[in-house]
This record gives C-alpha cells, structure tokens and sequence, in this order.
C-alpha cells in the first residue's frame, strides 16, 4: 500500500515538474506556452522559435541582434527602427515570400502592447498573383542587463494577436530584460 502511495505521488508531481521547464537561449529563460514548441535555429543569428506545435504560425522568434549597447544607444537604434518602418519593406518582404504583389493597405501601431515602449505592429494586406495576403507583425526591442539588444518577433499572419500573444510577448521581454 505504501509503494502505491509513494507512485501515485510521483505520478501527480511529474506533470508540475513539466510546467516549470523553461525555454533556454542565450541563457535567457523564457515562459513555455501550452501547446507550443520551440526550436533552435541558426539562420541569419541564432535564435529560438516557438510555434503551435505542428503547425508554422503563428510563431514567436527571439535572437540577440548587438552585443552591449549603452542605453543611449539602444534608444537610438529603436527610434531609427521605428522610424524606418515603411510601405517599401513591406512590398520587398511580399515580393520574397510571394512574388507579384502590391501594398493594397498598410498600418504601423508603435504602441501594440501596453507597458513596453520598444515595440510596434505592422499590417500589411496584399494584393498577389495567387490572391490575396497577409504579412502581420509584431516586433519588440529588449535590452538585457549586459547590455546585449535582442530582437522578440511575433508574426501572426490571418489572425490578430490574442491576450495570451500579448502576455508571451511582454513575458519574452521581461525576461530578457531581466537576465540577457
């Protein structure tokens, strides 16, 4: 009876040790989501990805982009971020993943979530050869303790970004704030 005991505890705790496991990158920690799968990749700068398992998006990538920067200098480079975001990227950003497409409309949010000033939103609906397309965005600047500037990615194409998007983004940020 003891041994029954003593599995049936181990069982119940096994699933709270799972919720506890965290995303590792760069030696950030970041808040798993149920249902989702991250991964590693290494295109461009390393990064971690995390998506609804099984499927391509939505999906949040984040990578650190610099290595230290004063805050000085981080608030510049996302002012200049901020300011570069145009129709122009949109068009080329269509034009790789699509090909034969125009900008039929095109929104910019800088201030998408509340409380993180580092971040804005683009929405561009377009007009393709094979019909019509979505590119949706998100996109947050985060500055960690060492000084190092990472860049959160949360493209959500066909779909607006729910209250749980908005918390694992501002989570993502929190935590590289906090630690990277």
């Amino acid at each position: 009876m003891r041994g029954l005991i003593v599995i049936g505890a181990l069982l119940l705790a096994a699933p709270a040790e799972a919720q506890d496991t965290r995303w590792i990158h760069e030696g950030v920690a970041f808040n798993p989501r149920a249902g989702w799968c991250p991964a590693e990749t290494t295109q461009e700068s390393p990064a971690i990805v995390a998506r609804p398992c099984g499927r391509d998006a939505p999906y949040m990538s984040a990578a650190v982009i610099t290595g230290a920067m004063s805050q000085q200098e981080f608030d510049a480079h996302v002012a200049a971020a901020q300011r570069g975001i145009d129709t122009q990227q949109a068009q080329n950003q269509a034009a790789q993943r699509f090909g034969g497409c125009t900008v039929s409309s095109y929104r910019v949010d800088h201030h998408p979530l509340q409380g993180v000033t580092t971040a804005f939103e683009t929405d561009a609906q377009l007009q393709c050869d094979d019909g019509p397309h979505q590119i949706a965005s998100l996109t947050a600047y985060a500055r960690g303790q060492s000084g190092r500037v990472w860049l959160i990615t949360f493209d959500h194409p066909d779909d607006p970004l729910s209250a749980e998007d908005r918390t694992m983004l501002r989570g993502a940020v929190a935590a590289v704030e906090g630690a990277g």
